[in-house]
């Protein structure tokens, strides 16, 4: 019996440290030094870097989505859509890379964010609800 026991306590310690603990991370890659901004949706990150629009998987795998988004400083996501805004204008951008303009006038945003699909977005001094849908 005490051999038992002793054998179940090393091979719970052998395993222990095979699973990742909060605050434990991995090296996905080096190379995102000019990263802009970064939100996820549908399984993926998705990275401005540069003046390119990428996709990431968890993995570290990317795939160039579109360039031409080199001012485009704050995104999030909600379930289907990127929401980004570039220079003065909020664009919705679809899991395909094409994206429409949803307006310009927001060259003041601080931050922006979602919540339950809907886009919340911090301009000047004030805070605005987009509907996302």
């Amino acid at each position: 019996m005490k051999r038992t026991i002793i054998a179940l306590l090393l091979v719970g310690a052998l395993l222990t440290p095979l699973a990742a603990a909060p605050g434990d991370y991995t090296d996905l890659g080096s190379g995102w030094g000019e990263t802009k901004t970064m939100a996820s949706m549908g399984g993926y990150l998705w990275i401005i870097y540069g003046d390119t629009l990428y996709r990431v998987d968890q993995e570290g795998n990317y795939r160039d989505m579109g360039s031409g988004w080199g001012e485009g400083y704050h995104m999030t996501a909600t379930d289907n859509y990127l929401w980004i805004v570039y220079g003065d204008t909020l664009y919705r951008v679809d899991s395909g890379g094409n994206y429409q303009s949803m307006g310009s006038g927001w060259g003041e945003t601080l931050a922006m964010t979602s919540l339950n699909n809907t886009v919340y977005i911090v301009y000047a001094d004030t805070l605005y609800r987009v509907e996302a849908e």
